[in-house]
Order: C-alpha cells, then structure tokens, then sequence
C-alpha cells in the first residue's frame, strides 16, 4: 500500500508539472493576442502600401495609352513615302495608292518635271 502510495504521489507530480497552471496559459494567450494585433497592423499597412502602388500603376497605365494612342496619331498623319523604281510614272504611282494625280503632286513640291523622275528617288505618298 505504501508503495501504491508513493507512485500514487509521484505520478500527480508529474502530471500536475507538466500541465500549465491556469495563469501561464493566460499569459500564453496575452502574448498571442499580442502577437496577432501585431501582425494584423502589418497587414494593414502592406494594404494601404499597395493600395497606393496600385492606383499609381493605374495612372501610369493611363498616361501610357494615352501618349500611345497621341503618337499612333502622328504617325498615321506623316507623309510615307515611295522610292521611285524603274518606270514608274506619278500617274501609275497615284493609282496605286488610290490618289488622284493632283494629289501626288500637291504632296511633292520638289518635282518640277514630272517626266523626269530619277530611279531611287524619294517622294511623298499620303
């Protein structure tokens, strides 16, 4: 019977010793909720760090397409231009390029002649 006793005893020691007492699993939650309003406040700052990234992502994307769209203007409004080849006349160059005659020489100041283009001359077309 002693001996029952004695482990009796003994095995409510261990396990009363490796239980917490009701005050450190307090204090095990008051460090966690800590922990987690911690945490929580840096979610939030992330958030509004990346909120902030983002609309300005949107503005940049934004300003992007429109100087895109600005540029693909100007260019459709420059003059192309053709490389005079081997007997090419303006008339069968207006044809072409679905222009009248008038036209292609409005766009083309530099040619006196029209009868004497030179192979490998540039001239405007739109």
């Amino acid at each position: 019977m002693k001996k029952t006793k004695c482990l009796l005893i003994a095995v409510s020691a261990l396990a009363l010793s490796g239980c917490a007492t009701q005050y450190e699993l307090a204090q095990q939650q008051k460090k966690n909720d800590q922990k987690i309003t911690e945490l929580e406040s840096k979610v939030d700052a992330i958030k509004s760090e990346s909120q902030g990234t983002d609309e300005e992502m949107a503005k940049a994307i934004s300003q992007l397409q429109s100087e895109q769209s600005q540029l693909v203007l100007q260019t459709n409004s420059v003059n192309k231009s053709y490389a005079i080849k081997e007997n090419d006349t303006l008339y069968s160059i207006a044809q072409v390029n679905n222009m009248p005659l008038d036209e292609l020489l409005a766009l083309n100041p530099q040619i006196d002649d029209p009868r004497e283009l030179l192979i490998g001359q540039i001239i405007n077309i739109k």
